[in-house]
């Protein structure tokens, strides 16, 4: 099946499937004017679930970012814990 297949195997430059992609799929190979509702439908009864796009996360911190980071946190432990001996 087209969709199985995935848009970049049909020329899409697209990293996923879009509604809106299925629909002018459709139109162009069947002539077919489909509803984004009929649509999802369709798609459900194939079995076919709707994924939520995630965001990609940052760039994690350079070892030296790390490190000061680390340092400073510890640094504000033991301060903590020096004006704070009772409490521990």
């Amino acid at each position: 099946m087209y969709l199985d297949a995935g848009p970049q195997n049909l020329g899409f430059d697209l990293a996923f499937w879009h509604i809106h992609d299925i629909q002018t799929l459709i139109e162009l190979f069947f002539g077919r004017v489909v509803k984004v509702r009929t649509m999802n439908r369709y798609l459900h009864d194939m079995d076919y679930s709707y994924r939520k796009p995630r965001p990609v996360p940052h760039k994690t911190a350079s070892e030296a970012e790390q490190e000061k980071t680390k340092k400073r946190i510890m640094d504000t432990i033991a301060k903590y814990s020096m004006t704070h001996k009772d409490s521990l």
